[in-house]
């Protein structure tokens, strides 16, 4: 048996299936507040733009999450 050696570990790549709940935290089909996609639109227009990954107003466990120029295209309807 090969005996395994951890080298480094961390998140690469997180990709998130976002739903709405209801009232019992049962996943409901309801697509994006206008807004909200609206700002993700913009957030990856300014990444194209740019050819570089912007920057977001959100966070995971104090570290800022960026929208990248070339993603899997657009997966916020």
């Amino acid at each position: 048996m090969t005996n395994i050696k951890l080298v480094a570990y961390g998140v690469d790549t997180l990709i998130l299936n976002i739903r709405y709940a209801d009232s019992n935290g049962q996943p409901i089909k309801q697509g994006l507040v206008d807004e909200l996609a609206q700002e993700l639109d913009d957030l990856q227009e300014d990444a194209r733009k740019n050819e570089m990954a912007m920057v977001s107003p959100w966070s995971f466990l104090g570290v800022s999450l960026f929208v990248e120029p070339h993603g899997a295209g657009r997966h916020w309807p």
